[in-house]
């Protein structure tokens, strides 16, 4: 990949991360004071139903969303990092600023993504705890 294209792709890449970054820190906020909530007493059919529809509210228009945008970023720049990776060659005295860049910019996606999964794990497990 030569550089001038590199470095447009690093620059639109790293505006979607910035962007998906302050929706994940939206949504986590969000998700975290939700999960934090007790799970309303199997007596009580009416508040255990409406917070099992707001643990799926959030996760079908919070949650899964932003985990198929940190999936869907991560596997449409791997084919680049994949092919820095077979024609660069490593050295920490001569390093190669734009495809470690892109790199680490694909490392902190993938970080990203785990962390959505594992949050839409949770809120898919206290949903079916709720039950």
């Amino acid at each position: 990949m030569e550089s001038a294209d590199l470095n447009a792709s690093i620059s639109a890449v790293s505006i979607i991360f910035g962007v998906l970054t302050y929706f994940l820190t939206m949504v986590y906020e969000k998700t975290k004071t939700l999960l934090k909530q007790s799970t309303p007493a199997v007596e009580e059919v009416l508040a255990r139903k409406r917070f099992r529809k707001e643990l799926l509210t959030t996760l079908f228009l919070s949650v899964v969303p932003l985990l198929v945008a940190w999936s869907l970023l991560f596997y449409i720049c791997l084919p680049t990092v994949v092919h820095v990776g077979r024609n660069s060659k490593f050295s920490p005295w001569n390093l190669e600023l734009l495809t470690s860049l892109f790199v680490f910019l694909e490392a902190g996606i993938a970080v990203c993504s785990i962390l959505s999964l594992g949050l839409s794990l949770r809120v898919l497990g206290k949903w079916s705890n709720a039950r």
